[in-house]
C-alpha cells in the first residue's frame, strides 16, 4: 500500500523542506495538491505528486456552458503539466450550481466532453 498526504492539510506555518524530508523519511510514498513551485523539491526527497488541481476554481467549473472555454483551458495546461510531472491524477470541480437544478448542470458538464 502507498499512502500520501495533502500538503495544505499541514500549511499553516510548516517548513516545506523539512516537512517533506520528514514525510518521506517516515514512508511516505507521495504528496498531493502541493504547489508546482515545490513539485523538485517533492521530487528530490523521492515523493511522487499523487493529485493535483485540474481546475483551482471551485466555484466555477464545467455545470455552466458560459465556463466551458476558461475550464477546458485550464484542464488542458494542467494535464500537461501532469503528463511532465508524472501525475496519475487530477481534481475537477464542477462549480457551483447556484440556483440552476441538478440536471442541467449534469447536462451542461455532459456538453463539455
Amino acid at each position: 500500500m502507498k499512502q500520501s498526504f495533502t500538503w495544505w492539510s499541514f500549511d499553516k506555518g510548516q517548513n516545506l523542506n523539512d516537512f517533506l524530508r520528514h514525510a518521506a523519511d517516515i514512508g511516505y510514498d507521495a504528496v498531493e495538491v502541493i504547489y508546482e513551485k515545490d513539485f523538485k523539491l517533492a521530487k528530490n526527497y523521492g515523493l511522487d505528486i499523487s493529485l493535483h488541481w485540474g481546475t483551482r476554481n471551485l466555484t466555477q467549473g464545467l455545470n455552466k456552458r458560459e465556463h466551458h472555454a476558461e475550464t477546458i483551458k485550464e484542464l488542458e495546461t494542467h494535464l500537461k503539466l501532469a503528463e511532465q510531472w508524472n501525475i496519475a491524477n487530477l481534481v475537477c470541480f464542477s462549480g457551483n450550481r447556484d440556483a440552476a437544478c441538478r440536471k442541467r448542470g449534469s447536462q451542461a458538464g455532459a456538453r463539455a466532453a
